[in-house]
């Protein structure tokens, strides 16, 4: 299927669900990757009864999440999409997959694509979007290394380090041999502009907690 490029006309989140079919029911989403709680919270806003499981390979995040929402219909459980082990509980379970921005994280893009293939039943569908070249991480990795001397406990692997893929069609191939049918691919140039400085300041800060954590000496030191 050819790539679509094209502007963001419409809210990730309701083109997957209406696209995909999926708000024909309460359907049970796996999330993979929670991306901060307040994607729950909205995901739950447009879709109060939906059951939905949670994944996560930082604890911190989950715990986070769960003082957000606490509700019946949400299980957190904390899993590594590259980890087939922390997986194998959920293998063959999931009749629907969103992944938001948690792509630019693994370092085998690949294989991310491959447990989320092996973690679908039979004509299962998953929805994923994410950056393939984002200047963020680029700045984080210039970040860490410069304030190396402030961060606790700071492993290499947790440094987003994705592969890159050369073009979308290497994309659709990958997914082609993988198995899956592509139902839609897009290739969409977009940017995000920023209301305020102290609106900018505060995503910064998100990006860099969920991946560090500063020596309690330093926290009040270090400040935007």
């Amino acid at each position: 299927m050819s790539t679509d490029r094209c502007k963001e006309d419409t809210p990730f989140l309701e083109r997957s669900v209406e696209e995909l079919g999926w708000i024909k029911s309460n359907f049970c989403l796996l999330i993979v990757g929670i991306a901060g709680s307040d994607f729950i919270e909205v995901l739950l806003k447009r879709f109060p009864k939906l059951r939905i499981i949670a994944m996560d390979k930082q604890p911190r995040l989950i715990e986070k999440a769960r003082c957000f929402n606490i509700r019946d219909n949400i299980t957190y459980c904390n899993a590594d999409i590259e980890e087939r082990e922390t997986l194998k509980y959920w293998l063959g379970t999931a009749r629907k997959i969103l992944s938001y921005h948690n792509l630019e994280r693994v370092t085998d893009v690949k294989k991310a694509f491959k447990n989320f293939h092996d973690l679908l039943v039979p004509g299962g569908t998953v929805a994923v979007r994410f950056t393939i070249q984002n200047p963020v991480f680029n700045w984080m990795k210039e970040i860490f290394l410069r304030w190396r001397q402030f961060i606790r406990d700071l492993d290499a692997k947790s440094l987003p380090q994705s592969k890159e893929v050369d073009s979308d069609v290497s994309y659709q191939n990958i997914l082609k041999s993988i198995g899956f049918e592509i139902l839609c691919f897009r290739n969409m140039d977009g940017y995000r502009s920023f209301k305020s400085d102290t609106q900018c300041r505060s995503i910064i800060s998100q990006v860099l907690l969920s991946t560090t954590v500063l020596r309690p000496s330093r926290s009040n030191e270090e400040r935007f």
